[in-house]
């Protein structure tokens, strides 16, 4: 039974705006807004973010400046939010507005522009910049293929109903990462794609941990995922940390990897 579904859509979008949801509750969310009729994208956003930039809160200021944006716009309007994006010397503020308006045009050179911007936005718009992107994207695909709805996004990516999660995997005290455990863990990988249905885009070895890049489907927790990893790569000798870093901002920097095995090593 869907909790959600007998809310209107007044208190869906309030929940959405609020975040926390735990997995299940983000599908169920889902559902109940397309039951709805609403359409759009659910951005999930979870893990450990650069200090530079919160996404988190990014998230929830670009859905705040959507009270900002009028409903209808003209199309001299339209090619001066365009030009904005570019300006040097526009404010923070405008490219802000100009981001989320554009977001919600179903138009094709609408998008090419978003697209452009995404390849090379200000330093302060990473997260606007792709936010904007996926909603340009998801409402033009709508409109292109006539299959209104709710689309997942991640700020890492989603492809063929996976969201993309990045995993780093440390080795038990003084435990090193040699031929045969590489061996191991990749038949042990092997095992977790068939359990999980889901994608290993890339694997990489330290000598003291390793880094995964996997596409999994929006109904599997990464937890469980992570837990099964550890779970068959010490089935034969325990080598592997119990703990585990996941997020699916970003693939992890040099920093975060550094810091998260020292953490594992002085705990």
């Amino acid at each position: 039974m869907n909790k959600f579904l007998k809310l209107s859509e007044e208190e869906l979008v309030e929940i959405l705006k609020r975040g926390d949801l735990n997995q299940q509750d983000f599908l169920l969310l889902k559902e109940a807004m397309e039951h709805n009729g609403l359409t759009g994208m659910m951005m999930c956003v979870g893990g450990d973010f650069d200090n530079d930039e919160d996404p988190e809160e990014a998230i929830k200021e670009y859905i705040a400046y959507h009270e900002k944006i009028s409903q209808k716009i003209s199309k001299k309007e339209i090619e001066r939010l365009k030009k904005v994006l570019f300006l040097k010397n526009a404010t923070l503020a405008d490219k802000k507005i100009a981001l989320v308006t554009l977001a919600h045009l179903a138009d094709q050179m609408v998008f090419e522009v978003l697209k452009k911007f995404h390849e090379c936005p200000d330093n302060e718009l990473h997260v606007w910049s792709e936010l904007a992107f996926q909603e340009c994207r998801s409402f033009f695909k709508s409109k292109v293929f006539g299959e209104p709805g709710i689309t997942i996004g991640s700020l890492s990516g989603v492809k063929d109903n996976r969201m993309r999660f990045y995993f780093i995997f440390k080795t038990l005290d003084d435990e090193t990462v040699n031929f045969v455990t590489k061996k191991t863990m990749n038949e042990s990988l092997n095992e977790a794609v068939d359990l999980f249905d889901c994608e290993i885009e890339q694997a990489k070895f330290g000598i003291d941990h390793m880094i995964l890049t996997v596409l999994l489907p929006f109904d599997v927790p990464p937890a469980e995922f992570a837990e099964a990893v550890v779970a068959f790569g010490n089935r034969d000798s325990f080598i592997w940390h119990g703990d585990f870093y996941v997020n699916n901002t970003h693939l992890p920097k040099a920093e975060e990897i550094k810091s998260f095995v020292s953490d594992q090593l002085s705990s």
